[in-house]
């Protein structure tokens, strides 16, 4: 499930997910999927993403402290370059 939160931020929710292999190979094969040119109106336009990763129970056990998790892993993300993602960890915040 994808959803919207804002602005150019959105969610995606992976129920079930099995494993943290499932949803790293899931975040790198969405930054592939950005690296492909879309035409719009004629014009060649390249997207780029950074994803921040946080996972259930392990990260929070209520969708508000999941999402701010997610988000300080994103901006993790962003610090290490475009088309990046991180997976929280305890002690993030402190880096």
């Amino acid at each position: 499930m994808v959803c919207r939160v804002g602005g150019d931020e959105f969610v995606v929710v992976i129920p079930n997910y099995g494993s943290i292999a499932t949803v790293t190979r899931i975040a790198h094969s969405m930054l592939t999927e950005f690296e492909t040119p879309i035409s719009v109106h004629g014009q060649s336009l390249t997207l780029s993403a950074s994803i921040g990763v946080s996972l259930y129970p392990e990260d929070g056990s209520d969708i508000d402290t999941l999402l701010e998790q997610a988000d300080v892993a994103m901006y993790r993300a962003k610090r290490a370059g475009k088309a990046n993602y991180h997976v929280y960890s305890s002690g993030i915040n402190e880096g």
